[in-house]
């Protein structure tokens, strides 16, 4: 069934932490050390960071502090969105693949 694919599939592995088994010491002495150098590599595309000055400062632009300045730049407002960015990061970076040294995040 699909369903069985889907969950025998290496990423679902990665999605989803608490099924993957621990291992253990004695196996991880006997690994390939090609396996020492596997990562996950997270491509965080399109995250728009953009910094302008308002007023007096420059600023990281957001949706919700500067509406009436992207608007006056013809920019759509709901394409500023470092909160979400934010957030991707927080989890990624709380992942147990990052706490083991597995995990490369580029912006």
């Amino acid at each position: 069934s699909a369903a069985r694919a889907h969950s025998s599939h290496p990423w679902h592995r990665i999605a989803c932490p608490r099924q993957m088994s621990e291992p253990s010491p004695q196996s991880a002495a006997t690994d390939d050390p090609k396996r020492e150098k596997t990562r996950l590599i997270v491509l965080l595309e399109r995250a728009c960071l953009e910094t302008a000055k308002v007023g007096k400062d420059y600023v990281l632009l957001d949706c919700d502090n500067h509406k009436n300045f992207l608007m006056k730049h013809k920019r759509n407002p709901s394409d500023y969105r470092p909160d979400i960015l934010h957030q991707c990061l927080l989890i990624l970076l709380d992942s147990p693949l990052n706490k083991a040294g597995m995990l490369l995040v580029y912006i």
